[in-house]
Order: C-alpha cells, then structure tokens, then sequence
C-alpha cells in the first residue's frame, strides 16, 4: 500500500477504492467469495496476512491489498496498515471487528 503519510484517513480510503476498483475489474466469478472467507478467517486470528511479489509491492500487490481492505471495510471489520515482510514475501496487518 502507498505509504500513509501525515495525510487524512480519507485519502487512504479514496486510494482503496481505486487500486480495488482496478483489482476487481480483472478477477474471475468467485474471487470476491474467496477473499471474504479469507477475511472472517483472518479476524478470529486478529492477522490478515497475504502473499506478495518477492520482489516488493507491485501495483497489482497494491491493489489486492486494497481490495481486501475496502471489502474487510464492507464486511465490518477495521484493517489496520499493511506491514511488508520481504523474507516471507507476505504483507500482514491487524484486523478487528468495529464496534
């Protein structure tokens, strides 16, 4: 995900919807189906983790993430900033179900 600066949570939220937007365009039927499973399992762990290039974020790494995060935000949970981990290869942040 771009890195979140000192800019308002909104930005973040708006540049979700695009990099999401982008992402859905290209999936098969299903994969929305695919990634709200992955998503209620990943709360009852309190982890979202997922697997990116090895070679860092790609703009399709970016857009997955986003699109997990817009539709976690659709399903009630909160997904907090993805932290890249470049031995795993996976980006993993807090996920928790809103109040």
């Amino acid at each position: 995900m771009p890195e979140r600066g000192t800019g308002e949570p909104k930005d973040q939220d708006k540049l979700d919807r695009e990099y999401a937007a982008r992402f859905w365009k290209r999936q098969p039927e299903g994969m929305r189906e695919v990634f709200q499973r992955t998503i209620e399992s990943a709360a009852q762990l309190g982890r979202l983790s997922i697997f990116v290039t090895s070679t860092g974020l790609t703009e399709q790494d970016r857009e997955k993430l986003s699109a997990l995060r817009a539709l976690a935000q659709e399903l009630g949970y909160t997904v907090g900033q993805f932290v890249l981990d470049r031995k795993t290869h996976t980006a993993s942040a807090s996920i928790t179900r809103k109040s």
